[in-house]
């Protein structure tokens, strides 16, 4: 067999493989999303003039869903709402955003924004799951705050609280594909 033949071997395998993988994620889309709700609190430090500066305490309750298993599978992302407080500032501001969790890469990545007063506040954080640290890599989010310009006016770190998993885990739902009967 000549090498021409290998090549073309090779590429009917490759565009089976292609294949499978879209038929797969096109199946995958008919399949349950998921949802949970997560509470985490911590301290933020904004340093933005037309906003109190300083270390403040800070919480964030979200929903996280995922319509369908291949809207996740797709890129790992599904979609967050939920409320912001920060000390002195705001209680319950409503915030929009997305998480992206990546086993693969043991990466969790959480953006979302809101909106205090004229200003619009976004976090942007991440978790970097260690093994030899899960404990703490796992409900540890360090993260940086922007203004509606993306300019840095701050930065912060949100823990999970251990004592909070029970309902962490009881919030977890299946939800039905937005398609389906």
């Amino acid at each position: 067999m000549g090498a021409a033949e290998w090549i073309a071997r090779l590429q009917d395998v490759v565009a089976a493989g292609v294949r499978l993988q879209a038929q797969s994620l096109q199946a995958a889309e008919r399949w349950p999303g998921f949802a949970f709700d997560e509470t985490m609190t911590g301290r933020v430090t904004l340093e933005a003039s037309g906003l109190p500066t300083g270390e403040r305490r800070m919480q964030v309750q979200l929903q996280v869903h995922a319509d369908s298993l291949g809207a996740y599978l797709r890129e790992g992302r599904s979609e967050l709402v939920g409320t912001a407080s920060i000390e002195g500032i705001t209680e319950d501001a409503p915030l929009r955003g997305s998480l992206w969790i990546w086993p693969h890469r043991r990466v969790i990545r959480y953006e979302f924004s809101c909106v205090i007063g004229e200003h619009r506040l976004a976090f942007a954080g991440q978790k970097d799951v260690r093994l030899l640290d899960f404990r703490h890599t796992m409900s540890t989010l360090p993260g940086e705050l922007y203004d509606e310009q993306g300019d840095h006016i701050g930065r912060g770190s949100l823990a999970f609280d251990w004592a909070d998993l029970p309902a962490f885990l009881s919030s977890m739902r299946l939800l039905r594909p937005a398609h389906s009967p």
